[in-house]
């Protein structure tokens, strides 16, 4: 598997985590307050005529359908920890906001308080994944001139491109665009103001455009020499492009984060030991030396 694949394939499934924790602890405050009435409720949670149906029932229910996969996935996270701490693992800070920001440039707006919480569950999968990667090819042998020739065919991989989160307002005329500004000067919000007064189509979603690099060919290449002199949370003048006058607002700045071939060093390798790895990446194959028992062991 090449490392493009590799990478492929780790972003996937750290989009399928994030989307089934979003799924499950972002909801609105009126299904979170059913949630905490379904815990705390005294009773029987429901009635079909006169049969109850209790939280025994219901737990009984998800035990049958999800208990042992909860409890492996439990054990492994516990292993992995465990023989990370054992084996002094580590990972670097640059590999950690690399990771963190490839992950960001996937998300949209969200708040503040919730994309704290994101980054605090990225960097747990990542951590995870990491050390469960180094613990299973931590034995392997690759030579030094395998690391150099994979770095050398990968080396774009292992590092991040600078993105700019964006938003924009298009206008017809400079007129009409120094009235929003006047308008964004006194206060109002930018997306507010996306909605009333800009002809593009993404004035529905407050003009929100996403993560760009400079090399993107979806936006104009005024938009990211713009960008570049702004600072997150601040709007550019009025300036023009092919598709009308434009006012952009530059949400966040993820900075280039490069590593050389002594910095990717063990990175590379690893990568090359999963790729001639003979089993699976899963942390099961770890239970034995983390003395690992179970209800499981006995049914």
């Amino acid at each position: 598997m090449s490392l493009s694949k590799l990478s492929l394939w780790i972003v996937i499934f750290l989009l399928l985590i994030t989307n089934i924790f979003t799924l499950f602890f972002y909801k609105d405050e009126e299904k979170i307050e059913d949630q905490i009435v379904f815990k705390t409720e005294a009773g029987p949670l429901a009635t079909i005529n006169g049969e109850e149906i209790n939280r025994n029932d219901v737990s009984q229910r998800l035990m049958d359908q999800y208990g042992e996969q909860t409890l492996i996935d439990l054990v492994n996270e516990k292993v992995v920890f465990s023989l990370a701490e054992k084996n002094n693992l580590v990972i670097e800070d640059k590999i950690m906001e690399r990771e963190l920001s490839r992950l960001l440039v996937m998300q949209g707006l969200v708040a503040k308080q919730e994309m704290d919480q994101l980054k605090k569950d990225w960097k747990r999968q990542i951590e995870y994944r990491y050390y469960l990667q180094q613990l299973l090819t931590k034995d392997m042998e690759i030579s030094d001139s395998e690391v150099k020739q994979y770095y050398d065919t990968y080396k774009r991989q292992y590092n991040f491109e600078q993105r700019i989160q964006l938003s924009h307002i298009v206008t017809p005329s400079l007129e009409k665009a120094e009235e929003v500004l006047a308008e964004l000067n006194s206060g109002e919000s930018f997306a507010a103001a996306a909605k009333e007064y800009s002809i593009d189509e993404s004035s529905v979603d407050g003009g929100y455009l996403g993560f760009y690099s400079e090399t993107s060919s979806f936006i104009p290449p005024e938009y990211f020499q713009q960008a570049t002199q702004l600072e997150s949370g601040s709007f550019s003048n009025a300036f023009e492009t092919s598709q009308g006058i434009a006012i952009i607002f530059v949400h966040q700045i993820l900075p280039s984060i490069t590593f050389t071939y002594e910095e990717a060093f063990h990175e590379v390798k690893q990568d090359l030991a999963l790729e001639q790895l003979d089993q699976s990446i899963n942390a099961t194959t770890l239970w034995d030396e983390a003395e690992v028992k179970t209800i499981l062991d006995s049914q």
